[in-house]
């Protein structure tokens, strides 16, 4: 399952949705890039962002929304950061107050 903001609602029962722009024909080879890749090349910082507003969250990578999600149980809590076995590096994280414009992007991946 791949997410697709023009698509309809996805519930995942089991497995993963991948995100938006990944490759179906992912290979796990250093240096795989894809088509249409997202992610910068090696050696180049990306910049992930989540949007956390009520009970939506919207991740954009590199300025592109990759996945989004609505009717949230989870609206408050810690903030942690999770590699699935594999090392991570850190440059920098930020936390800013939200702005209207995040609103209205989390609000656009309701059903």
């Amino acid at each position: 399952m791949y997410y697709d903001p023009k698509d309809t609602t996805m519930t995942r029962t089991s497995g993963r949705i991948d995100w938006y722009g990944r490759s179906r024909e992912w290979k796990d080879e250093f240096g795989f890039r894809a088509k249409d890749e997202v992610e910068k090349p090696v050696d180049q910082w990306n910049r992930h962002e989540v949007i956390a507003a009520g009970d939506r969250m919207v991740n954009l990578l590199n300025a592109k929304l990759v996945s989004g999600a609505f009717d949230l149980s989870h609206t408050q809590g810690k903030i942690q950061v999770q590699s699935e076995l594999a090392e991570i590096f850190v440059r920098r994280i930020e936390l800013q107050p939200r702005k209207e414009a995040d609103w209205k992007l989390a609000a656009s991946v309701s059903a």
